[in-house]
């Protein structure tokens, strides 16, 4: 059987071999796309993860930056304010304070502790977000609380004034109100107020003991 020769031109094989070239160049372009387009992606993620990286370092940084300020500032607040010890030795004391100023305690009655409120008009005055955290953060952790305790002294008023200046000047924090002065059995005058001392309790605690 005879071998079947096929004679194809030059002239043929040229546009058949440039063809070739092109759909192969086709084909190049089009992966070389799809990498550069996948790369360009990854490339972009990347970046924002960083970013992202980048910027809750510096939130971590900050927040242990206000961390320790809040320990500093609480420490000092701590020295200003009373803690259980101290309201028992104020309390022991008190009775000193009056008999160097020669002034009788007629009557002393502690009340239940009780948390500081912020003014109505600086509540009403905050924004949600923060009333809501106010709100929060008084459900739990360190909160300013108060004792008041109602008092009833006499005694001249001179005595009385320098029994009430003796208190002003103790040195954990304490506030007087509702001062109200009478006169009694002469030269002595009565007088009534309420007197507040204030320590950081924390809010479980308070719960527990209501």
């Amino acid at each position: 059987m005879g071998k079947i020769k096929v004679n194809i031109s030059p002239e043929i094989i040229k546009p058949i071999g440039i063809s070739i070239c092109a759909i192969f160049t086709a084909i190049c372009l089009m992966l070389f796309g799809f990498y550069y387009q996948s790369y360009s992606q990854g490339q972009k993620r990347f970046k924002q993860k960083n970013s992202r990286l980048v910027a809750l370092e510096k939130d971590v940084q900050n927040l242990k930056e206000l961390l320790k300020g809040y320990k500093v500032e609480r420490e000092k607040l701590e020295t200003l304010l009373f803690s259980d010890r101290d309201i028992a030795t104020f309390l022991d004391e008190i009775g000193g304070f009056a008999k160097k100023a020669r002034v009788n305690i007629v009557d002393m009655r502690a009340q239940r502790m009780a948390v500081v409120q912020p003014p109505e008009e600086i509540a009403r005055s905050l924004p949600p977000i923060n009333r809501d955290f106010a709100q929060k953060k008084e459900e739990k952790g360190p909160t300013l609380t108060f004792m008041p305790i109602n008092m009833n002294i006499e005694g001249r008023f001179e005595w009385l004034i320098d029994f009430l200046f003796s208190l002003e000047k103790y040195r954990q924090l304490l506030t007087l109100s509702n001062v109200d002065i009478m006169r009694s059995k002469y030269p002595l005058v009565n007088c009534k107020f309420t007197l507040r001392l204030y320590s950081l309790k924390q809010m479980e605690e308070m719960l527990i003991k209501k």
